[in-house]
Parts: structure tokens; sequence; C-alpha cells
């Protein structure tokens, strides 16, 4: 399993637990695609994504 959150938007004044956006990642992370590649990989590896 990978835990990867908070990962959304955020002003990061609470560590990122105050999200400002629920459908943007926070650019520190990333983008998109940069997650999609990361759940990609993880599926290779044998780790499921969510529910």
């Amino acid at each position: 399993m990978v835990w990867i959150c908070p990962i959304y938007k955020s002003p990061m004044a609470d560590n990122g637990y105050d999200i400002s956006d629920y459908y943007q990642l926070n650019p520190e992370f990333g983008d998109m695609r940069d997650l999609d590649e990361l759940i990609n990989k993880a599926k290779e590896k044998g780790n499921k994504s969510g529910p």
C-alpha cells in the first residue's frame, strides 16, 4: 500500500490538510500525469488502487 495524503491543492497553512481545491494537486507534488504514472507503476508492482 502507498499512502499519499494530503496531495490536493492547499495554502499549506496546516501541512496540506487545509485543502482549497479537491480537484487539483498541489503543484509541489507534480500534476495529474505524475499521479497517473505513480498509480500505474504501483499497479505494476502489485498494489491496488482505492475502493
